[in-house]
């Protein structure tokens, strides 16, 4: 006769697998998808429905949670406000190189990007360009200018082209445009 698992024990492993899994997937956070031919109203969670605006992914998403971009120009008439920890990245072309084909624009007109928290942010893979002005939060005096603002995490493979800070307050911003 073969070697059988008490019903209980059998029940318990599967506790342990089944909440190990659960742990390791809301760790890993939720991937948000966005495409210039998407719609705000979409569910944002995949390719078949994409958000079209990073501030509506933002919106939805939770801290820990990813952002993609895929190919196209995100004209701004906002900076997008990212107040929790998140990963914001060009859809992977393969290159190992900043996307030119994934670009955040200013329009020369307002600020990017600007994450408002001090954590563990990734920002990568895509292009951000004419970035102008300052973002004022409500509430807080603190100039957000240009084309990206980070108060802690890592930035990679993302060039920044002609972005510029127009400062409007007597306070130096020191490596904030």
């Amino acid at each position: 006769a073969e070697p059988r698992l008490a019903p209980c024990v059998a029940r318990g492993i599967m506790t342990v697998l089944v909440l190990t899994l659960s742990f390791v997937m809301s760790a890993s956070g939720k991937t948000w998808h966005v495409s210039p031919d998407g719609a705000d109203g979409a569910a944002g969670d995949s390719w078949h429905s994409p958000f079209k605006t990073i501030q509506a992914a933002v919106s939805a998403a939770s801290a820990g949670d990813t952002v993609v971009l895929s190919n196209g120009v995100y004209a701004l008439a906002e900076p997008v406000l990212i107040d929790k920890k998140l990963a914001v990245r060009g859809f992977d072309d393969g290159n190992g190189r900043p996307s030119e084909r994934v670009v955040v624009d200013g329009q020369n007109r307002t600020g990017c990007l600007a994450f408002l928290v001090n954590a563990e942010n990734a920002i990568t893979g895509l292009t951000i360009r004419n970035g102008r002005g300052a973002a004022y939060v409500q509430g807080d005096s603190t100039v957000y200018p240009g084309g990206l603002y980070l108060k802690g995490g890592l930035v990679q493979d993302v060039r920044i082209l002609d972005c510029k800070t127009v400062l409007t307050t007597e306070e130096s911003v020191h490596g904030r445009g």
